[in-house]
């Protein structure tokens, strides 16, 4: 595979190789236009139950013999009455019942598994997100797309339309994202560049719709034994489903259409409902511990401009990202990207021996230290995966679950080495 960029003097990111001193730069502000420092130094930063409308009483015909008019006393009102709503309330209470053990009804509970599932008169919720959405959004099977984010290629189209983000680094210290996609479903996505197995191992957890271009050895080779759960749709073998955009130049110009890929899914009768797919489990910020305030986050990518910025914005309730000093905005809209819920999750990142492009492998079985923002506060824990079959978890040492709130969620996944380089306030 050919170099995708030139990596010329980028620092590598074996450990032996990391800067032996570490300047730190205290950034206390970032707005747009602004740029984090441009000398080569270290930044730390460190269905309902029915009600019946009325109720109708059939009377008898007269008899043939007219019976004198007898007053009715109020008691006798009052006695008729009272048996009409009788009848009505065993009536719903018999409903409610039969649906409750049919399993149809679900309650709406944030704070258990039933998030994905009907809530009682108001409809679904996302089990990405936990947002209400429609059954068709719910149950439809996640796309899970790799983008790029090499500098000449921002602003990507399509990621504020994600669900789910994955942010990792992928040679040379360059990340990429790879995009979780149910909700929304933008009309221009990408570029789209190459697999990586940890990126398989995070779509897995989807039972995804994989889309990509070609890939690492590593990557292909997994792919091609089929990966449980997935759907590979390379573009090497199903290039129909992408186009490419002849004023930008290759690698860095091919895109899809969300919506469409899912038509050119159903074409190939392709699954595209979810299936067993375990929901985020929320747990509102009022009920956590532990939080401090952090306002503003630094995430310590290496090369330099790679770092990414995240400021609070409390009137919005979300975390609008920077990215070389920069708003890191969304083509497709032009707005800011932002979050509800911003995941920092160390973890092994080991160069692959003799890779001529400097790839990684990154540990995504395991656990390790994880820091969740959300609301305006920091919430330490860890995070936690026992099988390739299991959802990433975010959940305090003892095992409770991390916050998370109703919305979308963007996981920076960084090397372990960057622990005491992770900085917010």
């Amino acid at each position: 595979m050919a170099l995708e960029v030139d990596i010329r003097g980028m620092p590598k990111t074996k450990k032996s190789n990391l800067p032996k001193k570490v300047v730190k730069v205290k950034v206390t502000r970032a707005t747009s236009g602004s740029k984090l420092p441009s000398k080569k130094i270290k930044v730390v930063v460190s269905q309902s139950t029915p009600i019946l409308d009325k109720v109708t009483v059939a009377t008898l015909p007269p008899p043939a013999t007219a019976r004198p008019v007898t007053k009715v006393r109020f008691w006798q009102y009052a006695t008729w009455f009272s048996g009409v709503v009788l009848v009505v309330l065993l009536v719903g209470v018999f409903m409610v019942f039969s649906r409750y053990n049919n399993g149809e009804l679900k309650v709406r509970n944030l704070t258990n598994e039933n998030v994905a599932g009907m809530v009682g008169g108001t409809g679904w919720l996302s089990p990405l997100t936990g947002e209400p959405v429609t059954e068709e959004v719910a149950t439809r099977r996640p796309l899970a797309v790799v983008i790029e984010n090499f500098k000449t290629v921002r602003p990507q189209s399509g990621l504020s339309f994600a669900d789910i983000v994955w942010e990792a680094p992928t040679e040379g210290g360059l990340t990429r994202f790879l995009a979780i996609f149910q909700k929304g479903l933008p009309s221009r996505l990408g570029p789209v560049r190459s697999a990586r197995s940890y990126f398989i191992d995070w779509a897995r957890e989807y039972g995804a719709i994989y889309a990509h271009s070609g890939g690492s050895p590593e990557a292909l080779d997994e792919l091609a034994k089929g990966v449980e759960g997935l759907q590979d749709v390379n573009e090497f073998f199903y290039g129909p489903a992408y186009w490419r955009d002849d004023n930008l130049s290759a690698p860095h110009n091919l895109f899809t259409d969300a919506a469409k890929f899912y038509d050119y899914a159903k074409e190939r009768d392709w699954r595209v409902t979810a299936q067993s797919l375990e929901p985020f489990i929320i747990t509102p910020v009022p009920e956590a511990t532990g939080g401090v305030m952090a306002n503003e986050i630094i995430v310590p990518y290496v090369p330099l401009d790679y770092d990414v910025m995240w400021n609070y914005d409390t009137a919005a309730g979300v975390y609008k990202r920077l990215m070389d000093g920069k708003e890191h905005v969304d083509k497709t809209t032009n707005g800011i990207l932002q979050t509800k819920n911003l995941v920092v999750m160390f973890t092994d990142v080991t160069p692959i021996p003799k890779d001529p492009e400097l790839r990684v492998n990154i540990t995504t079985v395991g656990g390790g230290l994880a820091y969740v923002f959300v609301d305006g506060q920091m919430f330490k824990g860890k995070w936690e995966r026992t099988s390739l079959s299991e959802r990433t978890k975010f959940v305090y040492e003892d095992g409770s679950v991390l916050p998370l709130q109703p919305g979308n969620t963007w996981i920076s996944v960084i090397d372990s080495v960057y622990e005491d380089e992770l900085e917010y306030k």
